[in-house]
């Protein structure tokens, strides 16, 4: 809707001759806050914008797309923007998972949109996480072809390997390679960051009491 209202659709390279996908330039999005300022400045009896305003929502849209844009095009595809708010709505460390995208996207352009295809598939709840049993239903309905490891890289199955195991223990393979927060679900975050290379691993956090002078006389100073 914001890239239309500008009179016409940006649209990002594909390939194979795939439709193009919709995306939102600096100027879309500028002109889409610029209205809906006009609309909450009228609902208080104000009708103009001024330049300082014009200026303050120029700025914060071009960080808003810099951040964003992770193909370094000035736009923001669909995929993108999905990106950024579902890694936004969690608090995850976003920096994280998009230097890690930063160098996939260099060996696969496309490895964003699969990736996303594949959580939404399963994303029944549209909720952005992914409980066990919409995990269980990929498996059994041969969706999923993913068999996590812990440790090292993942591979996929072949319809055999799918027929002959358990959706279930297939599910929990998963979670246990995936869910960050224990909570037996996967969010979008840690499955982007699951499917980009990142492995979980042991923290050891050491306390110590540095209480009644102790840390003056191990100190250097």
């Amino acid at each position: 809707q914001i890239a239309n209202s500008g009179g016409g659709c940006a649209a990002s390279g594909g390939t194979g001759g795939s439709a193009a996908t919709p995306a939102i330039t600096v100027e879309d999005l500028a002109r889409h806050w610029e209205t809906l300022a006009l609309v909450g400045l009228r609902s208080r009896g104000r009708s103009l914008l001024g330049s300082q305003g014009k200026q303050v929502i120029a700025l914060r849209v071009a960080q808003l797309v810099r951040d964003m844009d992770l193909k370094r095009k000035g736009k923001i595809t669909i995929e993108e923007w999905l990106h950024y708010m579902l890694l936004a709505r969690s608090g995850f460390a976003a920096r994280q998972v998009n230097g890690l995208l930063d160098k996939a996207l260099e060996r696969n352009k496309n490895i964003l949109h699969d990736l996303q295809k594949m959580f939404d598939a399963a994303d029944t709840t549209k909720c952005g996480t992914l409980n066990f049993a919409e995990i269980v239903s990929m498996y059994s309905r041969h969706l999923w072809h993913l068999r996590p490891s812990q440790t090292g890289p993942s591979k996929n199955m072949s319809e055999e390997e799918l027929k002959a195991g358990d959706p279930e223990e297939f599910a929990k393979e998963v979670v246990q390679a995936m869910d960050i927060k224990g909570d037996e679900r996967v969010s979008y975050p840690e499955f982007m960051a699951y499917s980009l290379g990142r492995r979980k691993h042991e923290v050891l956090l050491h306390l110590y009491d540095l209480s009644n002078g102790a840390a003056q006389s191990i100190s250097p100073w």
